[in-house]
């Protein structure tokens, strides 16, 4: 049985594993819970007796917490890496019945609430242990697959979405996408160039700086009419249920070990017993009714079903009222609220779990068919245009604002007008140049005019590993790695006051190996991060460092994925 595979996991992975304690199956349990304490109540609670069985729920959700948590750290504290045996997990669900079962009649009793009887003692002990080993493995066997489901769709999404955009890339759709949002943005920099008014090579760096940082963080819009992209549960949870026969067994067993305990409780082991009887043979014709109406006619499968809850509950709750249970009508009332929460969720649970082990492939090719290429196209798009805007936010705070900073400081102390304004032109010339095919050459030689700004400030020391220098780059790869590099500069120059910068380019398995070194004054702990830190960090998935060097200065290492 633990060999048996859905959705690529055993049944020992799904039961125990990550779901095998969970707090929402606690949380789902908690208004069963409190019910369930007030259906053994026998005789009518007078006054104050209200809040002593109130005082008793709490107590039996105080007890199942208790087992969580010693569970958590003991049994089943290493079940996210080694998933724990199905009959740990049923022990373990039976160990919190049982106490839980004894927590709910010592406290009961001693509030003075029902006479303490060892029958009671054992029979509630028993069925709360037989309830906890079938819930327990079932419940996280339940919210396995279903998480299972959200993780599959959301891989089916990204591997079309992927596909999509390689598609996009083929029909030359990015490039016109790209052209369009680098319109946009040189006009965006010549308004703000032009309101400006002024030559101050200081005041059009800033304003440069400013734009780019709000191109970077643009976000994109959100069509309100829009549906959803998140995985839907409701269709995942359809998926696992529509056209599957109610499994009869598991439903009647999982259903009567959860009513023997209360059953018996209130109405005495006689009563208990043939009422239990009754409605489990009711409940069976029901079921078996059902499931000849899905098979005569799937597609009518949510009729039968409900059909059949409804019917189900009108003889296991107020006709088997009527004819077997003593209690006035309000002592009654939680056995009425608990079946109509309890017994649907009980089919639920067991058609779900037969579902999947029986089908799961199948309904995982629903959910790939269920995903909208409509939507996966619109994903696609978006996806390419905040890469897009991206790109062209670093190339204009690297192409223009980075010669600004280097140009402003070889100037400064000038009383020459000429060169302020020559600079502020050669800056709007480069503007101009945003988005538009970038100068060529070899991988050295792009670098090398790269750094020719920073020419009389910095002394930049670049080497490229000669096979790599020799081999086409891919240009997203390309135009990535001379962000970089113009970024690193003038970090170093302007928050380091570096005045020798070493740039080396090399190969490694799964990327370009990229190390800037300087002789500046290092890394201050207390400076805030930039749009060079997060164009580090998009360019590289956030695995990249920079450390203050022993010798002094910051030493920068990443590596861009090709």
């Amino acid at each position: 049985m633990n060999s048996r595979r859905v959705l690529g996991k055993s049944l020992r992975e799904h039961i125990g594993g990550r779901w095998a304690i969970s707090w929402l199956l606690y949380a789902i349990n908690v208004p069963l819970n409190m019910l369930a304490i007030t259906t053994g109540i026998r005789n009518e609670p007078e006054g104050s007796q209200w809040w002593g069985w109130l005082a008793v729920s709490i107590a039996g959700l105080l007890a199942i917490a208790v087992g969580f948590v010693l569970a958590d750290y003991t049994v089943l504290r290493n079940r996210r890496t080694r998933p724990a045996a199905i009959w740990a997990v049923a022990a373990v669900g039976a160990a919190i019945g049982i106490f839980r079962g004894a927590v709910v009649v010592l406290s009961s009793s001693s509030l003075d609430l029902q006479p303490f009887t060892v029958a009671d003692l054992v029979n509630r002990m028993m069925a709360g242990g037989l309830l906890g080993a079938l819930a327990l493995p079932t419940g996280a066997f339940v919210l396995s697959v279903l998480a299972t489901y959200r993780t599959e769709r959301r891989r089916l999404i990204t591997e079309k979405v992927s596909a999509e955009r390689a598609r996009l890339q083929e029909r030359g759709q990015v490039q016109v996408l790209r052209a369009a949002l680098a319109e946009d943005v040189r006009e965006q920099v010549a308004e703000t160039l032009q309101g400006l008014d002024t030559d101050d090579p200081r005041e059009v760096s800033e304003a440069i700086r400013r734009t780019s940082h709000r191109i970077w963080e643009d976000e994109r819009s959100v069509d309100e009419d829009e549906p959803a992209q998140e995985t839907r549960v409701r269709s995942v949870l359809w998926a696992a249920l529509k056209g599957h026969p109610i499994p009869v067994a598991p439903v009647l067993i999982l259903w009567g070990v959860s009513a023997i305990g209360t059953t018996i409780a209130a109405m005495g082991v006689l009563w208990g017993i043939v009422n239990l009887t009754y409605s489990l043979s009711a409940m069976w014709v029901c079921l078996i009714l059902a499931n000849r109406w899905i098979r005569a006619r799937p597609s009518q499968w949510t009729i039968a079903v409900v059909s059949m809850l409804v019917v189900a509950y009108l003889f296991v709750s107020p006709i088997a009222y009527v004819l077997f249970d003593p209690r006035p009508p309000d002592v009654a009332v939680p056995v009425l609220v608990v079946n109509a929460l309890w017994l649907p969720l009980v089919v639920v649970l067991v058609t779900v779990l037969s579902g999947a082990i029986t089908s799961s492939e199948i309904v995982l090719a629903n959910l790939s068919d269920d995903v909208n290429q409509v939507q996966i196209s619109r994903e696609a798009l978006e996806a390419e245009r905040d890469t897009a805007l991206r790109e062209l936010a670093a190339q204009l705070h690297g192409t223009a604002h980075s010669p600004l900073v280097a140009g402003t400081a070889l100037i400064a102390g000038m009383d020459d007008e000429g060169s302020r304004r020559r600079l502020v032109e050669q800056v709007g010339q480069a503007v101009a140049q945003i988005g538009l095919s970038e100068h060529s050459g070899s991988l050295g030689q792009r670098l090398s005019m790269i750094a020719e700004p920073w020419v009389g400030l910095v002394t930049v020391d670049i080497e490229v590993d000669p096979a790599l220098d020799a081999e086409s780059i891919p240009d997203p790869v390309q135009r990535t790695l001379d962000r970089i590099v113009e970024e690193a500069i003038a970090n170093a120059y302007r928050h380091g006051g570096a005045g020798v910068v070493g740039v080396r380019i090399g190969a490694s398995p799964v990327g370009l190996e990229v190390h800037v070194v300087d002789d500046g004054t290092g890394i201050d702990a207390q400076a805030q991060s930039g749009l060079g830190y997060r164009l580090f960090g998009a360019a590289t998935a956030e695995e990249w460092t920079i450390d203050n060097r022993t010798s002094g200065g910051a030493h920068l290492r990443l590596t861009i994925p090709t």
